[in-house]
């Protein structure tokens, strides 16, 4: 890990504080919901008096794809600026430089041919703007699983894929016409990646991943524990995202997979008497599939009371197995044959099952598959995950959005008003 990482110097800004609370855009690259007006805890910024504009970027990003904005309504006291091509992105010029603070969802701190646009007017505001750098996928941080992936993760490898786009990311970032973000928001200690718009000038604020707040919130209500095994759904070879890559073959054939996924959930209820639930993937929609889970209940929106809820995880690669750290439950990593022969993908499914300390347990035909010990944690796989990929030892127990304000306030880029003064102004 970089050691700039801790006891980095806040960095001074030659903008002058907001008076109020200040004003923080979004640049998104997946329309806004009512999840990721949660996830990014926007009351917490207008308890603060801080205004948020989002700027969903989504068609000019990621132009493949069809994005549903269905449910970016009903958000108060936000407001949703939809930009689509460079024209509609030159118009927000303004809103770019009146910004006292930039949060850039885009593009996880490597350029891109399709994203550079965007974060060309973000750097080109001369406003503050802060990459989150803390739900790093394991796989992401380096291999440590061995298998001679090398250094760098997923992420270096998908973009080695696209010739254009390797040749285009190797470019210094002044001939891109971009700098240096002001801040990275990290979470455990491996978060601290190698990342393109992040160099030693850079500060460095030290939170925790951002389901860590969800497992603080579950965590108070204290749930009942039930006789169930929930399986987390990573929607596979439906994944827009998985979709949207050029130049990489799906992990597996859906018709393949799900057939076998469904005959190793019957022999976990048969055998280990536990009744199989579904955590749905937040961007699935299942409407166009056909019974991918064999009748069993799938619940929406509540992965992290499913995991406290079960006795058992069923899981593939998901950064919400971190759940499963957190509460401390069994975890089974499931794989298939054809996923372990994916040039990419068999590095992420290992990776998994090494950092969770278990055995990658094989699918294709269930009544290989060894359940022995699929009731044991490893205590001390389970002790790294949670300070390498969840929180550092001593960051404070309080919540992402807290900590990361607290940090702007001091940098001097956003104001320490509270809504009561900002009602009064």
């Amino acid at each position: 890990m970089n050691k700039a990482i801790l006891g980095a110097a806040v960095p001074s800004t030659a903008r002058k504080r907001p008076a109020n609370g200040g004003h923080v855009v979004f640049v998104v690259q997946v329309p806004f919901t009512p999840r990721t007006y949660a996830t990014n805890d926007i009351p917490a910024f207008l308890a603060r008096g801080i205004a948020v504009t989002v700027l969903d970027v989504s068609d000019i990003v990621q132009p493949t794809l069809t994005h549903d904005r269905s449910a970016s309504s009903g958000m108060p006291d936000i407001e949703i600026v939809v930009v689509s091509d460079a024209a509609s992105l030159a118009a927000q010029k303004s809103l770019l430089e009146r910004a006292d603070l930039i949060v850039c969802h885009v593009g996880t701190g490597f350029p891109t041919l399709e994203n550079h646009a965007v974060l060309k007017a973000i750097c080109r505001s001369g406003t503050p703007y802060a990459i989150p750098s803390s739900n790093i996928h394991p796989w992401a941080a380096g291999n440590p699983a061995g298998g001679g992936e090398g250094k760098g993760g997923l992420i270096q490898r998908l973009r080695r894929a696209d010739i254009r786009n390797s040749l285009f990311t190797r470019l210094p970032l002044r001939l891109l016409g971009l700098r240096a973000a002001d801040f990275v928001i990290h979470g455990g200690r491996r978060s601290d990646i190698p990342m393109r718009l992040v160099d030693a000038t850079t500060h460095r604020i030290l939170a925790h991943i951002q389901d860590y707040d969800v497992y603080l919130d579950v965590s108070a209500e204290n749930p009942a524990v039930a006789d169930e095994a929930v399986y987390i759904d990573v929607f596979l070879g439906h994944h827009p995202d998985t979709r949207a890559m050029r130049n990489v073959a799906m992990p597996d054939d859906p018709a393949y997979f799900y057939p076998r996924l469904r005959a190793f959930f019957d022999r976990v209820e048969r055998e280990l008497g536990l009744r199989v639930v579904v955590a749905a993937h937040p961007r699935a929609d299942y409407g166009g599939m056909d019974d991918p889970f064999g009748g069993r209940r799938v619940i929406k929106g509540d992965t992290a009371g499913c995991v406290v809820r079960s006795r058992l995880v069923l899981a593939c690669h998901s950064t919400a197995n971190s759940y499963a750290v957190m509460f401390g439950k069994p975890v089974v990593v499931m794989a298939t044959r054809n996923i372990m022969a994916h040039p990419l993908y068999r590095w992420v499914f290992a990776s998994t099952a090494e950092l969770l300390g278990q055995p990658l347990t094989y699918i294709d035909d269930a009544t290989d598959a060894d359940l022995s010990d699929a009731m044991t944690i490893d205590s001390g796989a389970y002790a790294r995950f949670l300070e390498d990929f969840i929180k550092i030892p001593g960051t404070p127990r309080e919540k992402y959005w807290n900590i990361v304000l607290d940090e702007l306030v001091a940098a001097g880029v956003l104001g320490a008003a509270s809504a009561e003064s900002a009602t009064t102004a």
